[in-house]
């Protein structure tokens, strides 16, 4: 019911004020889950859900905006894409802005015009979301700025430039952008983009090469003696567990052409074939397991005042956890192996 009523505060938000209103009970909400033991990829799914109902609402809202500003109506169909965790359905209570438009290419409208009043509207949404909580992306990947928001035509060109090139910014949108889900507009032209995505085209084996070398750059979580990495007694489950892990499914699933968007719905599509091996589902069940560990941690720190964050206190783990965890730092050390195997 909590989330319903979140829900419902969204969907009749007429401001940012309103939104932020909304969404201070998403911690409180993940708090009541957590009680009720309900599995922690439920719990994520759900706050994603919210994420999500607060890109729509603001984009709505940013429309209404450029009206009364006298900008008109849109000028072709687009359609607004949330991007990263909360379109995996695996946000935690930390999250800021990741979203994109595209919008539909026209022989009529003015390109720079047309460019023009969807980066503003972009702008609207952006300014919006961070008064409701949802603070700017440092990394500037929102709709207001040119790189992610371009029309039909622009996207699939971008998809291209990436895959020829794969250069580190190049496979960084990767992460960021295959992710994507549709919330708002018109969704045939996320369909259309998909089609790309899941091609031929990003099956280049110097792309996939690329993108498992990014994978085997990220942090090991050990330290030389063999013991998990911390700093002030906190270990960062994101950065030594969820990056590499979600990475090496995705790397997986865009080598098979899955078009699949939760790392759950991914590895259940890459168990069916016959090239790819069981353990592949261990991962996303390790995904759930570091989710739930972080979820837990930034529920609590919020509860005492502090600000959510990615690390966890490994003193307030049980032995179990601690052994679990461990195991699944272990299977981190081999993915790079696990992926060799499989795309080479």
């Amino acid at each position: 019911t909590k989330a319903l009523t979140i829900g419902d505060q969204l969907d009749t938000a007429q401001n940012g004020d309103d939104m932020a209103s909304a969404l201070q009970g998403l911690p409180a909400l993940a708090t009541s889950l957590i009680a009720e033991t309900v599995p922690e990829h439920q719990i994520t799914a759900v706050i994603s859900g919210q994420y999500r109902a607060a890109l729509a609402r603001a984009s709505q809202l940013a429309v209404r905006m450029m009206m009364e500003a006298g900008k008109g109506t849109p000028p072709v169909d687009y359609v607004v894409l949330v991007l990263g965790s909360a379109g995996r359905d695996e946000s935690l209570l930390a999250a800021d802005q990741d979203h994109a438009i595209i919008y539909a290419d026209s022989e009529s409208a003015s390109k720079k015009e047309t460019q023009a009043w969807f980066e503003t509207l972009g702008s609207h949404i952006s300014d919006l979301l961070d008064q409701g909580g949802i603070p700017y992306c440092k990394g500037g990947v929102m709709s207001r700025n040119a790189r992610w928001c371009r029309p039909l035509s622009g996207w699939r060109k971008a998809v291209r430039q990436w895959v020829k090139h794969a250069r580190p910014e190049d496979i960084l949108s990767v992460d960021i952008f295959f992710d994507f889900v549709a919330v708002h507009g018109n969704a045939a032209l996320a369909r259309d983009l998909d089609q790309v995505i899941s091609s031929r085209l990003t099956r280049d084996s110097e792309f996939l090469k690329s993108l498992a070398r990014n994978t085997a750059g990220q942090a090991s979580g050990r330290t030389i003696f063999g013991g998990l990495e911390t700093e002030n007694g906190r270990f960062n489950v994101k950065a030594n567990v969820l990056l590499p892990m979600v990475e090496t499914i995705r790397v997986l699933s865009i080598s098979r052409g899955i078009t699949a968007r939760t790392s759950a719905a991914r590895a259940k599509a890459l168990v069916q074939l016959d090239t790819i091996p069981n353990e592949v589902q261990q991962l996303s069940e390790d995904i759930h397991v570091g989710l739930g560990l972080v979820l837990r941690q930034q529920s609590k720190d919020m509860a005492e005042g502090l600000p959510p964050t990615n690390n966890i206190d490994l003193r307030l783990l049980t032995k179990v956890e601690l052994t679990i965890l461990k195991a699944i730092v272990g299977r981190v050390g081999r993915l790079q192996t696990l992926i060799q195997d499989v795309l080479f």
